[in-house]
């Protein structure tokens, strides 16, 4: 992650990493159980290093102007906010997997089902990016060692 930041810079990296880390949600959706292992584990692998790079790129920009004095506030406001991102994403996922399931009129859940809520988050995860685009060009550049 530190040599992409270098080279590319906070906003490049959240809005590019983001946007792929998106599109691999919905190559997920597409996946089934007739899919070739070895493209399911591959997309999986792919999938997880994109979204670590993502998560460690929003962590060290939450802490880029918060000083010693103020980090271990600082770590604790950004745990609950992350506990409530992923418990709102877990509600919205299932919200749209019962919302599918419905829209199909199926007792059980299907493949259809799954890729419709891929398809949502994938969605709501895009929305989510929107407010990197306001971020500076220069955000974060101290933090990494980047002059422009």
């Amino acid at each position: 992650t530190s040599p992409m930041l270098r080279r590319f810079g906070f906003k490049q990296v959240l809005l590019v990493d983001g946007m792929m880390a998106m599109l691999l949600i919905a190559v997920i959706g597409f996946l089934t159980p007739q899919t070739p292992l070895v493209v399911t584990v591959a997309v999986l692998v792919l999938a997880g290093g994109v979204r670590s790079m993502l998560f460690t790129a929003i962590n060290t920009l939450a802490f880029v102007d918060v000083s010693n004095a103020e980090r271990a506030h600082a770590a604790t406001l950004t745990s609950i906010s992350q506990s409530l991102g992923q418990t709102l994403g877990i509600t919205m996922s299932a919200l749209l997997l019962a919302g599918a399931q419905v829209f199909h009129g199926g007792a059980a859940l299907g493949v259809a089902d799954f890729r419709i809520a891929f398809m949502g988050v994938c969605v709501i995860g895009v929305l989510s990016l929107l407010p990197y685009l306001r971020l500076s060009a220069q955000a974060g550049h101290e933090v990494i060692g980047r002059k422009n």
